[in-house]
């Protein structure tokens, strides 16, 4: 079941990284992307940062890690840069600078849910899971319906022998992931 949850959650993220590269596809072609008006926009922080993420679901990290670290030298207070670098150093096993990304970006947004699932993930992958239940817990504070912290979450639970616990936050995330479905 949890392994069908995970597929739901991969499919839906290679879904945002397809729609993602058709955009920048069509912005090559056409020279622009509609919404963006001029030269100096396509060069802004927010084109270095979809790029970024563009490149993090191609696992091009080394890419991805360059788009993201020009998007925060051109806008230091770009929470999302932040939250797509950390995202980079998760993958690469840099935890602590992934965790002092993920800060960073929860520092400049706290409404920011993925900052806070990205930085539980760090701390479940390093056994911390007092840390990774409260990170979880404030990323569905921040969206109820986010069935891949409730996951995290059960994880956590899980590793600490909470198994009440744990199996209520699956049954969470199966029953939103199959509403997702709907």
């Amino acid at each position: 079941m949890a392994d069908s949850l995970e597929r739901k959650i991969v499919n839906s993220r290679l879904l945002a990284g397809l729609f993602l590269i058709a955009a920048i596809f069509l912005w090559q072609k056409n020279g622009k992307m509609d919404h963006i008006s001029d030269k100096e926009d396509q060069a802004g922080p927010d084109a270095h940062n979809r790029q970024g993420r563009v490149y993090y679901d191609q696992e091009d990290y080394d890419k991805a890690l360059a788009e993201f670290n020009e998007a925060i030298r051109l806008d230091p207070e770009l929470a999302d840069a932040y939250n797509g670098r950390g995202d980079v150093y998760s993958e690469q096993g840099d935890y602590d600078k992934a965790i002092s990304d993920y800060t960073e970006a929860i520092k400049l947004d706290p409404e920011l849910a993925d900052a806070y699932n990205g930085r539980g993930d760090v701390y479940l992958e390093q056994e911390r899971c007092d840390k990774a239940i409260s990170d979880y817990t404030e990323a569905i504070r921040l969206e109820p319906d986010n069935a891949y912290a409730y996951e995290g979450r059960a994880s956590a639970y899980r590793k600490l022998g909470k198994k009440d616990k744990a199996r209520a936050d699956s049954a969470a995330a199966k029953r939103l992931a199959a509403e997702t479905d709907r």
